[in-house]
């Protein structure tokens, strides 16, 4: 009998070991790209910054063109003189215009591409949070010879897994409801 019971704990442990192995190689690969990825976010964030300072600059010189517009029409001087201001001025205007809405476009473009990074960032914080758990649960399932908790604890891991796979592969699947859980 004695020997029975040891077999069977001796096979709950070795899959238990398989268990935190597989789990903690599929944590390892998920932390190095999530630390990447939290690397390419404060870049892009920088680079969002940078491009929304520079629509505002833009927009103040555009908008002080304007006034000098208004100003040169209504001033004075020569009519030669008022006409090549109000043409330089208008030309101003134009490449100010211009230029802003590029400017939008593309820090638009880098808010999207950090929104986009944060939803891959969470992703891996879940799975991280699930594997942690599966680990969790296969090691109290060895000291307590419960394989029905190791089997929660493959359940944990699936699950970290799948969410893992699904930023790696950059999916936008996002179980909002662990995320308001986790936040």
């Amino acid at each position: 009998m004695e020997i029975e019971l040891k077999a069977e704990h001796a096979r709950l442990n070795a899959y238990v070991a398989v268990t935190v192995a597989l789990i903690s190689v599929v944590m390892a690969l998920g932390n190095i790209k999530n630390s990447n990825i939290a690397q390419q976010m404060a870049f892009t964030k920088g680079n969002s910054v940078d491009v929304w300072n520079e629509y505002q600059a833009t927009r103040i010189k555009l908008h002080t063109d304007e006034d000098s517009l208004g100003t040169v029409s209504l001033s004075n001087g020569s009519d030669s003189a008022r006409d090549a201001e109000t043409k330089r001025l208008q030309s101003k205007i134009g490449k100010y215009t211009t230029e802003s809405a590029r400017l939008m476009v593309k820090a638009q473009g880098e808010d999207a591409h950090y929104e986009t990074l944060d939803l891959h960032h969470e992703q891996l914080d879940m799975a991280e949070a699930l594997d942690s758990i599966g680990i969790s649960l296969a090691a109290v399932a060895a000291l307590t010879d419960f394989f029905w908790l190791l089997c929660v604890s493959w359940g944990f891991g699936a699950c970290g897994f799948a969410i893992a796979a699904a930023a790696f592969a950059g999916s936008s699947f996002h179980p909002d409801f662990l995320a308001r859980l986790l936040s």
